[in-house]
C-alpha cells in the first residue's frame, strides 16, 4: 500500500536527500583526490630518498666505511614515515636495517609479500622498483646499488639492495580527519540555509495549497460551504479566488436544480393525480361519459354509456357517434352541425333531451359537455350523459310521493320560488336538530347556512342549481343549536319555480375518511422508517467492510513493530477509533433491526430493578424516579444489553424534557393482551400479531412534544438538544423492531410525554452457538485456507492475518472463482473463509458448491450483517462458524482456532 507524502514533506524531502547524495559524492571525490596526491607525493620523496641513500651507501661500500653506512641507515629510521629500512648484500641477506632483529635475515622474507616480484626484478634490471599495497596503506620503494668490486674486478658484478616500507595510512588518516572536518561545516551551513529556505517556502506556498485542497475535497464530498480564502495577490490567491467564486455558483445552480426538480416533481404528481382521478372518475361513474374528435367518431366511451345506449363499446368506439341514434334520416345533418359547432367550440355546455337509440331504447338525458385540450393535437368533446327519465317520472309524481319522501332516511325538502320551505319530512328537520318539520314551514333555506358557506349557496350554488336544473355536491350546515356538520346535498329544479333539496348527514362518513386517512399516514410512516432502516443496514454493511480492512491493517502494522516503537500508540488508535466506528455501525444495524442480539430468556422486572442504582445517578438530581414494576412477569426472548439500552435511552431522554424543573419519570410494567386493531397504532415490525405482550411504559412530567416533532422523533440523528448527536431514539426503534416488538409515543406540549413498548412473551427454547475459545494471541495455524470476497481491501488483509497465524492463503475475488479454486485445491484446504454478499455468485451458492465437492469441508462465514440474519439459510447446514465484520486480529485467531478444532455447528 502506498502513503504518499504531502508537498509540504515531499519536495523538502527530495531537495535534502538530493543535497545529501551530492555532498556524500563531493565528499568521496575529495577523499579520493587528496589520497591520490598523497601517494603521488610519497613516491616523489620516497624516490629521492631511495636514490640519495642507495648512492651513498655504495659510496661508503667501496671506501670500506661500514660505520658510514649503518649511520646513514640509522638517520632514515628518524623519518617517522619510514616503517622499515633495511640494507641486503648480493645473497640477499639484511646487514643493515632500522629494525636490528631483521638483521642476517633473507630480505624476501622480512618484506612485505608484494615486493617479492619487485625485489627480483631491481636485482636483475638494477632500477629501482616501486610498490603500492592493495590495501593502498603502504608504499615498499626497492633501490639497487653496486657492492665493492672483489680483488681482480674492474667493475663490481654484485648488487645491493636497499629496501624502504612507507606507512601511508597515517598520512592518509590526518588528510582524511581534515576533510571530514571541512565537509563536516560546509554541511551544517549548507543544512541552515535549507532549513531558512525550506521555512519560507512552506509559509508562501505549501501551506497556502494544502488550505486550497482542503477547500476542494470538501466541496467534491458535497460541502458547499467551502472556502479556501486566500490572502494576497500572487496567482495561489488569484487561484483560491476562482475556487471561491466557481464554489458560489456551485452552491447557486445547485439550489436552482433542486428547485426546479422540485417544481417538476409537484407538477408530474399533480398531473398524475389527475389522471387517475379522471380514470377512476370515467370507470365508476354511474353517467355515461363519451369522448369524439372533430369529425364526430368517438374515441371513448364508459360501461355507463355502453348500458344507456344498449351497446357495447367494441360498436360503438372509433365510429360516428350518429349511429347510436334511431333517426337515420337525420344522421347527416346531426352530424354536420356538430362539426360546424365543434370547429367553432360553440356546443352547448348542458341539453335536456329525449332520444331514441339504435337499440330501440327511450331515454330521457341531461347531457353536460365541454372540451379537452390535448398537448398538439386537436381536443376532444367530452360528454356525460345522465338518464334523467326517472327523475322526470319523479317530478310527475311529486305530490303522490310525498309520503315516500316522509319515510326517507335522508332530508328532502321542498322549496317555493322564494326559497320558503313548503314541505319538509322528518328527516331534514332532525339532521338540522329541529324537534317537528313544522318549525321550518315557511322560513328561509338561509337559516340553516351562515359565514362563508351561505355566501357560496348565495354566489354560486343557487344560480348554477337554477341554470342548470341540477346541482350537487357537499357543504356545511349549521343545526338549530348552532353546530356545524359536513353534508351531502341534491338540489333540483322542479315545475312552477321551486326545488327540491335533498340532505344526507356525513358526520359518520367524515369521520371514518378520517381514521382512514390517520391510518394511511401511519402505513406511510412506517414505510418511511422501513426505507431509512434498509438504507442505515446497507451504509453498516459497506462500512464495516471498510473498517475490516482498517483495522486488520492496523493489527498488521502492530504485529510488525517492535514493543518500545512510538508508532505502537499511533496504530492503537487507529484500532480504538475504528472499533468506536463499528459501533455505531451496530446501531445503524439496530436501527435497520439487523443488528446482532445475543438472545436469551430474561425477566424484565428484574433486568429494571437492577439498573436502578445506574438510572438514579444517569438523571438530573431534580428529576424524581418511580418504578410501578408488576410483581411477576413471563419471561421473553431478548438480548439483555440491548433492553438495557431502550430503558437507559428512554429514561435520559425523559430526564432531559424535564430539564432544570422539578419533575417525575415513571418507570412502568406489566403484561396486555393485544389485538391487530391496537397494534396499528404502534411503530412496529409487520409481522407482528395479536397476542400477549410484555410493556414497558416510560413517562415523564417534561416539556412534551408537537405533531411535528412526534413525526420526526424515530428519524435517525434527529434531535432537539443543542448538543443532541447519534442515533438516539432510531436506535431504540430499531431494537424494539429487531426484537419482534412495538413502540408508541404518546405527547402533547406542556403535558409531558410517555414512550410505551411491547415485547411479545415467547416460550420457544433458545438456542446458542458453541462458546469460542478463549483469547490465545500465541496459537498458531498450519495448512491452506482459502479466502472468498469480493471486497479486496477485506480479501488482501484477511490473507495476510492467516499468513501470520502461519497459514498457507488462496484467495478468490467472487464465489464462483472460491468454488474453482476450491475445485482446484481441495486435497490441502484446511478451511474457507466465505464472505456472505457477493456478485456472481452469493456466500450461500458458493457455500453449497464448495460442500458438494467436499462434504466436510469446514466454511467460515463473515459478513457485515448481523449473525441472525446472515445464518438464518445455513442452519443445520454444517456451517463451521460466522464472524461479524469489522473484526480484530484476536477475533479472526479465536474463530480459526474454534472452526479448525471444533465440530461444524
Amino acid at each position: 500500500m502506498k502513503f504518499p507524502l504531502p508537498l509540504r514533506f515531499s519536495i523538502p524531502a527530495s531537495l535534502l536527500l538530493f543535497g545529501f547524495l551530492l555532498g556524500g559524492l563531493s565528499f568521496l571525490y575529495d577523499v579520493n583526490t587528496s589520497f591520490q596526491r598523497i601517494e603521488s607525493d610519497v613516491n616523489r620523496r620516497a624516490s629521492f630518498l631511495g636514490n640519495q641513500m642507495a648512492s651513498a651507501l655504495q659510496h661508503h661500500l667501496r671506501k670500506g666505511d661500514m660505520e658510514g653506512a649503518a649511520l646513514q641507515v640509522s638517520l632514515a629510521g628518524a623519518n617517522s614515515n619510514l616503517r622499515i629500512t633495511a640494507v641486503s648484500d648480493d645473497s640477499g641477506r639484511v646487514v643493515f636495517s632500522t629494525r636490528h632483529h631483521l638483521r642476517n635475515q633473507a630480505l624476501p622474507s622480512i618484506a612485505h609479500p608484494s615486493a617479492r616480484q619487485s625485489i627480483e626484478a631491481a636485482k636483475e634490471n638494477r632500477l629501482a622498483q616501486f610498490v603500492t599495497t592493495s590495501d593502498r596503506k603502504t608504499l615498499l620503494g626497492i633501490f639497487p646499488f653496486l657492492l665493492p668490486p672483489e680483488p681482480g674486478e674492474l667493475l663490481s658484478s654484485k648488487t645491493g639492495l636497499l629496501y624502504l616500507e612507507y606507512d601511508l595510512a597515517l598520512l592518509k588518516g590526518i588528510d582524511f580527519a581534515e576533510t571530514t572536518r571541512r565537509s563536516a561545516i560546509i554541511a551544517g551551513v549548507l543544512i541552515f540555509c535549507f532549513v531558512l529556505i525550506w521555512t519560507f517556502f512552506h509559509r508562501t506556498l505549501t501551506l497556502r495549497v494544502t488550505q486550497l485542497l482542503q477547500a476542494t475535497q470538501r466541496l467534491a464530498k458535497g460541502d458547499f460551504s467551502a472556502r479556501a480564502e486566500l490572502q494576497g495577490s500572487d496567482e495561489l490567491a488569484a487561484l483560491s479566488k476562482s475556487f471561491d467564486q466557481m464554489a458560489v455558483n456551485i452552491r447557486a445552480r445547485t439550489e436552482e436544480l433542486e428547485l426546479a426538480n422540485q417544481k417538476m416533481r409537484r407538477e408530474i404528481q399533480e398531473r398524475e393525480h389527475a389522471e387517475n382521478r379522471f380514470l377512476s372518475v370515467w370507470k365508476s361513474s354511474a353517467d355515461g361519459m363519451r369522448l369524439t374528435d372533430q369529425s364526430g367518431n368517438i374515441v371513448a366511451v364508459n360501461d355507463a354509456f355502453c348500458s344507456i345506449v344498449g351497446m357495447t363499446p367494441e360498436e360503438l368506439e372509433g365510429k360516428p357517434f350518429t349511429n347510436c341514434y334511431a333517426d337515420a334520416d337525420r344522421t347527416a345533418e346531426m352530424m354536420q352541425k356538430y362539426q360546424d359547432r365543434f370547429a367553432n367550440r360553440h356546443i352547448s355546455s348542458i341539453l335536456d333531451r329525449e332520444v331514441t337509440f339504435h337499440t330501440g331504447k327511450n331515454a330521457a338525458l341531461e347531457v353536460t359537455s365541454s372540451f379537452i385540450a390535448q398537448d398538439n393535437q386537436e381536443p376532444l368533446l367530452l360528454s356525460i350523459f345522465r338518464n334523467v327519465t326517472e327523475r322526470k317520472r319523479a317530478e310527475e309524481l311529486l305530490n303522490q310521493q310525498a309520503a315516500s319522501m316522509e319515510a326517507s332516511i335522508d332530508g328532502m325538502a321542498i322549496l317555493n320560488a322564494e326559497g320558503n320551505y313548503i314541505f319538509v319530512n322528518d328527516a331534514h328537520a332532525k339532521i338540522y336538530g329541529y324537534e317537528t318539520p313544522e318549525e321550518l314551514i315557511g322560513e328561509s333555506w338561509e337559516l340553516l347556512y351562515e359565514g362563508d358557506e351561505l355566501c357560496r349557496f348565495k354566489e354560486y350554488i343557487m344560480p348554477m342549481t337554477w341554470k342548470n336544473g341540477l346541482w350537487r355536491g357537499e357543504a356545511v350546515g349549521r343545526r338549530h343549536d348552532g353546530g356545524a356538520f359536513p353534508q351531502e346535498i341534491s338540489l333540483s329544479t322542479i315545475e312552477g319555480g321551486g326545488l327540491v333539496c335533498v340532505i344526507r348527514d356525513m358526520t359518520e362518513r367524515k369521520t371514518e375518511e378520517e381514521r382512514r386517512q390517520a391510518i394511511d399516514r401511519k402505513l406511510q410512516d412506517a414505510q418511511k422508517l422501513e426505507s431509512l432502516g434498509v438504507l442505515a443496514g446497507g451504509i453498516a454493511h459497506d462500512f464495516n467492510n471498510l473498517l475490516t480492512a482498517i483495522i486488520g491493517n492496523a493489527n498488521l502494522a502492530m504485529m510488525k513493530t517492535p514493543e518500545d516503537s512510538p508508532l505502537r500508540s499511533y496504530l492503537f488508535n487507529v484500532e480504538k477509533t475504528s472499533m468506536q466506528a463499528a459501533d455505531l455501525c451496530k446501531q445503524m444495524l439496530a436501527y435497520s433491526g439487523r443488528g446482532k442480539f445475543v438472545i436469551q430468556a430474561i425477566q424484565m422486572c428484574s433486568l429494571i430493578k437492577d439498573m436502578i442504582p445506574l438510572l438514579q445517578i444517569s438523571v438530573h438530581k431534580r428529576v424524581t424516579l418511580n418504578f410501578n414494576l408488576a410483581d411477576s412477569l413471563p419471561p421473553i426472548e431478548a438480548d439483555p444489553s440491548q433492553m438495557r439500552q431502550v430503558v437507559m435511552n428512554l429514561v435520559i431522554n425523559a430526564s432531559e424534557a424535564v430539564g432544570e424543573n422539578n419533575g417525575t419519570v415513571t418507570v412502568n410494567t406489566g403484561v396486555i393482551e393485544v389485538d391487530q386493531a391496537y397494534l396499528s397504532e404502534y411503530y412496529s415490525a409487520p409481522e407482528l400479531t395479536a397476542g400477549n405482550y410484555i410493556s414497558v411504559e416510560v413517562s415523564d412530567t417534561g416539556c412534551g412534544m408537537n405533531a411535528e416533532t412526534r413525526a420526526k422523533i424515530f428519524e435517525p440523528f434527529f434531535t432537539t438538544k443543542f448538543t443532541g448527536r447519534g442515533l438516539g431514539l432510531a436506535a431504540v426503534l430499531g431494537i424494539i423492531r429487531g426484537h419482534k416488538g412495538a413502540i408508541k409515543v404518546y405527547s402533547e406540549p406542556g403535558q409531558g410525554t410517555a414512550f410505551k413498548f411491547l415485547i411479545p412473551c415467547e416460550e420457544t427454547a433458545i438456542q446458542h452457538l458453541p462458546a469460542e475459545f478463549p483469547n490465545a494471541s500465541t496459537w498458531r495455524g498450519s495448512g491452506t485456507v482459502l479466502v472468498v470476497d469480493d471486497e479486496e481491501l477485506v480479501r488482501m488483509v484477511t490473507a495476510q492475518l492467516l499468513e501470520n497465524f502461519g497459514f498457507d492463503v488462496l484467495t478468490a475475488g467472487d464465489g464462483r472463482e472460491g468454488v474453482e479454486q476450491f475445485r482446484m485445491h481441495a486435497d490441502k484446504i484446511s478451511a474457507v473463509v466465505l464472505d456472505m454478499t457477493m456478485p456472481n455468485m452469493n456466500g450461500e451458492e458458493a457455500f453449497l458448491e464448495i460442500r458438494k465437492l467436499q462434504p466436510e469441508a469446514r466454511v467460515l462465514l463473515i459478513s457485515g450483517y448481523s449473525e441472525q440474519e446472515a445464518t438464518t439459510r445455513f442452519a443445520g447446514k454444517g456451517l463451521a462458524g460466522f464472524l461479524q465484520k469489522p473484526f480484530t486480529a484476536d477475533d479472526l485467531r479465536r474463530k480459526m482456532r474454534s472452526v479448525l478444532e471444533d465440530s461444524p455447528i
